[in-house]
């Protein structure tokens, strides 16, 4: 019965082994150590290493076979559960023509192979798996494992140089050769213990690889690795785990929100992954993928800038007029689910005539200027990475359209939208901000306003306003703590946007609030027209002009949303009071209420926006709640904040209009008409 079961053995492998079987490696590796040619009537004696990581028991088979039947002739065979060394001997009879095979089996009932093949004789090709690999930097393989056929006593290094048409660098001494690089990767490119280590069979050799002579069944991998301590057989999640070590050691504090934020998303993901026991492997599909979440961490490593204090514009630049829009300057978003769209308008938008809706956008440009919470990508999506609030900037870029030049964006007209991430629970409350103006303290700031002066800053005094049981417990602007005196606030406001952020407080529920409130530094230009050598030296009966450098429309032509309007000659005077954009002042010596000249579109350029007006007695003439009125046809205002994208034109659209925004006041004294002067060549300016 015995014999039997042996027949029966044999058979099995002559017909499942009858023909070459590829490596299909599951927990058993075997690697033929040493062994020498097959002789006839003599013992071949195999020495093999067995590793096995199942932690199950396998057999491990040295089988004979006759190369020209096919027939096993004799084998024998080892059954373990852990690695071991094992030397073979099988007796090889006195003629004929033989092979040998080695291979391990999970029973001797089940016969299931579960390592791979190795073959050994005098027609078996010996062959060898290499690779070459730049998984822990992120580059995947330059060679993928693939089997050579090699010579008796090739080394590693012979057949690295016969196989290989890559870039290799190297140097040579007594002790052997150095390799500094391959494929434009070189040693200490990635610190100063990083470069090229192979290893064979999962262990390093302790030879180099000129000395290290190859058998068939080894799997040799030269790999590129951060130190020559690393093990190239570890889990290349282990590598991946050492990258985002170093990258939660950055701070915040010393590189731009923007390239911060995207560094620490690019980390949240590689965690996920290192979390996963999946692949916590070192099976080459799984260190593909990731390799991959490697190089995303070194191209956010690469991509942080650092962060640069903001320098505010202090005088009135030369471009103020290219300025922009956008949907919203503050949103609350969920931290699982949410997201938002930043849609802008470049303004004045470029459009190809005056009633076409035709229009050309520039590039656009996102970045998160402040805040760990969000990222945003090239299209002005939103997405948040963690609780907290960010500052997304906006700009756009210069394009040429219709045969025209547009500029890019003012540095002082960046747009800015506040996002604070949240649970997803809105408060219900309603914060305002107040501002004392031409109506009344209790005006409510919208982003149509725009806050004048002429100094070194605007001094803002306001209010804030909620519909809540509340209290407020913190009024910031632009991240300075600010104290509540006689329910108002005062801050100095800067060239361009500033950012007033509120928390009210009910019991343990705070509700914030952000919105960006724009001020601009502008010139208030006086000439005497009736002698200009004497513009500072204005006597009665001299015609006076005063016009504003720097100040811009709060509402712009939008196409199929807003246009702005003008006077008909036959309009009614109310009609035409309406109508238009103009600066208007009070001054009591002038009979009150001041109108600037009445234009559609060009309330920013000097020579649209003056007024002008005759002295006609001494004295200081004060010029005070100034403001601008617009007139415009379309909708409603608001409604370019809910509009995505171009409507259907509106033909029979109504007329608005409105007040907007706080000039500053100004005073021009007037002396008696004498005959004593002071010349200048040159108009006055009031800064």
């Amino acid at each position: 019965m015995y014999r039997n079961y042996v027949l029966m053995l044999m058979m099995v492998i002559s017909v499942v082994f009858g023909v070459p079987v590829t490596y299909a490696a599951q927990g058993v590796t075997i690697r033929a150590l040493s062994y020498e040619p097959l002789v006839n009537n003599q013992d071949f004696e195999v020495e093999l290493s067995v590793d096995n990581s199942t932690g199950e028991t396998v057999y491990l088979i040295t089988a004979l076979y006759n190369e020209e039947t096919g027939e096993m002739v004799t084998y024998n065979y080892v059954s373990t559960s852990d690695s071991l060394t094992w030397g073979s001997c099988l007796a090889i009879p006195e003629e004929g023509e033989f092979k040998v095979k080695v291979f391990a089996w999970d029973s001797m009932d089940n016969m299931t192979l579960v390592s791979n093949v190795i073959e050994i004789g005098d027609n078996v090709p010996q062959t060898v798996t290499f690779s070459i690999e730049k998984r822990t930097i992120g580059k995947g393989d330059v060679l993928a494992p693939t089997e050579f056929t090699i010579d008796t006593d090739e080394s590693v290094w012979d057949l690295l140089v016969r196989i290989s048409d890559i870039e290799l660098d190297y140097s040579m001494s007594e002790w052997g050769v150095y390799l500094t690089g391959v494929d434009g990767d070189y040693a200490g490119d990635f610190g100063s213990a990083s470069g090229w280590m192979y290893d064979v069979n999962g262990e390093s050799p302790s030879v180099g690889m000129m000395d290290y002579k190859m058998v068939s069944g080894d799997v040799i991998r030269l790999c590129y690795t951060l130190s020559w301590e690393d093990a190239i057989s570890e889990p290349l999640v282990n590598v991946l785990q050492r990258y985002v070590d170093y990258a939660n050691e950055i701070s915040a504090d010393e590189y731009s929100a923007s390239s911060y934020n995207e560094l620490k998303a690019t980390v949240a993901l590689a965690q996920l992954i290192i979390d996963d026991e999946a692949y916590n492997s070192t099976q080459a599909s799984v260190e593909y993928e990731v390799s991959e979440y490697i190089a995303q961490i070194i191209t956010a490593l690469e991509n942080l800038s650092p962060k640069v204090d903001i320098e505010y514009v202090t005088e009135v630049p030369a471009d103020f007029y290219n300025n922009i829009s956008l949907n919203t300057d503050f949103v609350e978003i969920a931290l699982e689910g949410g997201s938002h769209q930043i849609y802008p308008r470049r303004l004045d938008e470029i459009i190809n005539n005056s009633i076409s809706n035709q229009v050309t956008n520039p590039d656009f440009n996102y970045e998160v200027l402040y805040g760990n919470s969000v990222i945003v990508d090239d299209a002005g999506l939103v997405s948040p990475i963690s609780y907290g609030t960010s500052i997304v900037g906006v700009t756009y870029d210069a394009v040429t359209a219709n045969g025209n030049d547009y500029g890019d964006i003012s540095a002082i007209n960046t747009g800015l939208v506040v996002v604070n991430v949240t649970d997803g629970v809105s408060t219900g409350v309603t914060v305002t901000v107040q501002a004392p103006d031409h109506t009344g303290w209790n005006e409510i700031v919208t982003s149509y306003d725009t806050f004048y002066y002429t100094g070194d800053y605007y001094d803002f005094t306001f209010g804030v306003g909620h519909d809540s049981f509340g209290s407020i417990t913190s009024v910031k602007v632009n991240g300075e703590e600010l104290e509540r005196v006689s329910n108002r606030y005062n801050a100095k406001l800067h060239n361009g946007g500033n950012i007033v952020e509120v928390e009210v407080t009910y019991r343990d529920e705070v509700t914030y609030f952000a919105q960006v409130v724009d001020a601009r530094k502008i010139e208030i230009i006086v000439e005497n027209l009736t002698d200009a050598s004497r513009h500072d030296d204005i006597r009665v009966g001299d015609t006076v002009n005063v016009s504003f450098n720097g100040i811009t429309p709060a509402v712009y032509k939008l196409a199929t949303i807003y246009n702005p309007s003008f006077a008909f000659s036959s309009a009614s005077d109310e009609d035409k009071y309406e109508a238009g954009s103009k600066v208007i002042y009070t001054n009591s010596q002038l009979g009150g209420e001041v109108l600037g000249k009445e234009t559609q579109y060009y309330i920013a350029e000097v020579g649209y926006n003056d007024i002008t007006f005759e002295a006609t007695e001494a004295g200081t003439y004060n010029f005070t709640q100034g403001h601008i009125q617009q007139g415009w046809w379309g909708s409603e205002l608001g409604t370019d904040k809910i509009v995505v994208g171009q409507q259907d034109a509106n033909l029979s659209a109504d007329h608005h209009v409105d007040k907007f925004s706080v000039m500053p006041s100004f005073s021009i004294t007037v002396s008696p008409n004498v005959s004593t002067m002071t010349t200048t060549s040159s108009a006055i300016v009031i800064e």
